[in-house]
């Protein structure tokens, strides 16, 4: 990803920061590296925007953890790496996914004071093969934790996902609230040329061959009654949303948690 890109993205990001709140918006830059994170140890509490850059060779995903007061990161670590379940009184806040060759995504969370990690759990290849990267991070306690206004509202539910049919070209404050009883997260692909919902639903169900679909955006999963907001800059086209849900064996994505999603020029009523 292009250096321009990353400055739009860390752009964006503080100026949603900056305009969430009157005191103490607090903007956080993530780089992970193949082996680990060069992150801040210690940060205020509140509305926080995540600025995550991928500087490894591989692709990395970025998920904020709130900790019970006894965890011990590197059996957390050890608990991420077998996959599955989270251990008792861990619960996923968010975060999102950063492609590798210098990718750039950002979130914004509502954090409250006490201690949190941040983890990346794709345990394919590179430096951390086989094992998930834990840093422990610290939040002190400064402001509320409440997100700041968001334009769009998606809504994650077991059976089914609660999202607008079409919006307009731009960025968006996206608010994404897992309203279900499982860990969800949400990805957004943009349809290549001449494809269309049935096609990707094919796809995330298995099919092989290329993707009629790319990637454009998405959240790290969320446990159940959290919410996010994820900074997204949609160009006019046709999309798909979808909830990849994650177990110790596979991915997958069930048909009714795939929805389309229209990005056109015209205004909505």
């Amino acid at each position: 990803m292009s250096a321009r890109r990353i400055g739009l993205v860390l752009g964006l990001v503080i100026a949603w920061a900056a305009n969430a709140v009157a005191a103490g918006p607090h903007v956080v830059t993530v780089h992970a590296l193949d082996d680990r994170f060069d992150a801040p140890e210690r940060i205020p509490s509140g509305p926080t925007a995540f600025a995550f850059l991928n500087k490894g060779w591989q692709s990395h995903r970025m998920r904020v953890l709130a900790l019970p007061p006894d965890q011990d990161p590197q059996l957390l670590a050890e608990a991420l790496t077998r996959g599955g379940a989270l251990p008792p009184g861990v619960s996923a806040l968010g975060g999102t996914l950063a492609e590798r060759a210098e990718g750039a995504a950002s979130v914004i969370l509502a954090l409250e004071p006490g201690p949190h990690a941040l983890a990346c759990d794709l345990t394919g290849q590179g430096a951390h093969a086989g094992r998930a990267l834990v840093q422990p991070l610290e939040v002190l306690r400064y402001n509320a934790a409440t997100l700041p206004p968001n334009d769009l509202e998606i809504r994650l539910g077991d059976s089914e996902i609660a999202a607008p049919l079409v919006v307009t070209p731009g960025p968006h404050a996206l608010r994404i609230e897992n309203a279900g009883t499982r860990p969800h997260a949400l990805a957004i692909a943009r349809l290549r040329h001449g494809r269309g919902l049935g096609q990707a639903r094919d796809w995330l169900r298995g099919e092989t061959g290329p993707a009629p679909m790319i990637r454009v955006s998405g959240t790290a999963p969320l446990s159940p009654g959290r919410a996010t907001l994820l900074a997204v800059t949609l160009p006019a086209g046709d999309y798909v949303v979808y909830a990849p849900i994650e177990t110790s064996e596979s991915t997958r994505v069930e048909d009714a948690l795939v929805r389309a999603l229209a990005v056109r020029a015209e205004k909505l009523d």
